[in-house]
């Protein structure tokens, strides 16, 4: 073998073994799951399906180059698995399960590559959150929650650029205004790349154009063969409470006697209520306004239209129009309701 050769071999197998010892490995450890059932590993940036990966003794294992860099979202057997950062490090993933009242409660934590910053970062946040819960006054409860904004831009300008930058932004995105998220995407234009953001632009816009002063926007409801546009409703010289609920909602229904009080007593004078059903099951809602007797319109089945349209983030929502459609409040609840 001449000289050439023998230098070629063995640069192929110092290639190979520094390879071989460079692998890296993702490890799920996912207990109390049917052995032989699928872990899901989904895309948390666009929702897409990245693959299905058998569970073997409460345990997922492959070469965390296997797919490319970014969010992963897990979901085991008709439940969250929690999420984590895929990068071409060793990580473990490790999903605990305590039993509880009525079921299990699943928690996770993941380490190795950003996830180490990432855990780093949540334990400072549950710390500023205690000190939130545990605050005496309006004046300490308002400097906390600075605090908290000024953490997470500063996770936002020390990452920018890369998967963190879009983590943190959508962790802390909604403390910022309209106008921080727009030059923070313009300074970082990598985070512009993830749907997620995309879309929180999207929503935010759409929420400034319907703040109080504006007109309303019109948006269409269907269910089992029938349409309904709000155009139908807003506009039309009534004042119309429009209240985006769901029957899983427990805040939802205990406001729900506050606003019959306020049905019985303007229904003469000119108001409407409007309830839309978002996030839930046709069935379940109809079932819902029925046992709670609302005596008013209900239209089931929302979707994301008016979801999008209205940036509706949490239910209940509810927001008051003016008899030419001019959006007079929003965010009403409880005592202001």
């Amino acid at each position: 073998m001449n000289t050439t050769l023998k230098t070629i071999l063995a640069s192929v197998a110092l290639i190979s073994s520094s390879c071989a010892y460079a692998q890296h490995t993702t490890k799920l450890i996912l207990p109390r799951e049917k052995e032989g059932a699928f872990v899901r590993l989904v895309n948390y940036d666009t929702n897409e399906l990245i693959d299905s990966l058998p569970i073997e003794n409460g345990t997922v294992s492959f070469p965390s180059n296997r797919y490319p860099e970014g969010l992963i979202l897990l979901e085991g057997d008709g439940h969250g698995a929690g999420l984590f950062i895929l990068s071409d490090a060793d990580i473990l993933h490790n999903v605990k399960v305590e039993d509880i009242e009525h079921g299990v409660r699943r928690t996770w934590e993941s380490t190795g590559g950003y996830n180490d910053s990432v855990s780093a970062f949540n334990n400072k946040i549950q710390e500023i959150g205690k000190r939130y819960q545990t605050a005496t006054g309006d004046e300490d409860r308002s400097a906390i929650l600075k605090e908290f904004s000024s953490a997470i831009f500063q996770e936002i300008n020390a990452h920018g650029n890369d998967i963190l930058g879009a983590y943190y932004f959508n962790m802390g995105h909604g403390n910022l205004s309209l106008a921080e998220i727009e030059s923070t995407v313009d300074k970082y234009p990598a985070l512009g790349n993830y749907k997620r953001v995309q879309n929180i632009l999207t929503r935010r816009r759409n929420q400034e154009a319907v703040k109080p002063g504006n007109k309303f926007k019109d948006f269409t409801v269907a269910y089992d063969g029938v349409e309904h546009k709000l155009s139908d409703v807003v506009g039309h010289g009534d004042y119309v409470l429009l209240d985006f609920w769901a029957s899983w909602c427990g805040p939802c229904r205990a406001a729900m006697p506050t606003m019959k009080k306020a049905y019985e007593k303007y229904k003469d004078q000119n108001l409407k209520i409007l309830g839309v059903t978002i996030w839930d099951e046709p069935e379940k809602s109809l079932e819902a306004a029925q046992k709670m007797e609302l005596p008013w319109e209900i239209w089931v089945n929302g979707g994301d239209e008016p979801v999008n349209l209205y940036n509706i983030t949490a239910v209940p929502t509810v927001i008051l129009f003016g008899p030419d459609g001019t959006v007079l409040e929003r965010g009403l609840w409880e005592d202001n309701l």
